[in-house]
């Protein structure tokens, strides 16, 4: 009988994050249909990139941002 093998943490957050963005990529055909799928995941990735500026100039969105992380180290087993 072979061990049946659970996911890691790190395994289901990856996942999370592919089936995530590629939510965002469908998204954004939403918002430009005629982009090719290479040019929305190209969109996607430069909007990934300049996440962190948008957030430094927006102190409010940042603040909502941090507050995430510490609710997940409280509700950490």
């Amino acid at each position: 009988m072979t061990k049946q093998k659970y996911p890691s943490p790190e395994d289901r957050a990856i996942t999370a994050v592919t089936l995530e963005l590629h939510q965002f990529i469908d998204f954004i055909h939403t918002i430009e249909p005629e982009l090719e799928a290479s040019e929305a995941i190209v969109l996607a990735a430069f909007i990934l990139h300049n996440l962190p500026e948008l957030f430094q100039k927006n102190p409010d969105l940042l603040n909502q941002i941090q507050e995430i992380p510490r609710k997940m180290k409280l509700n950490r087993n």
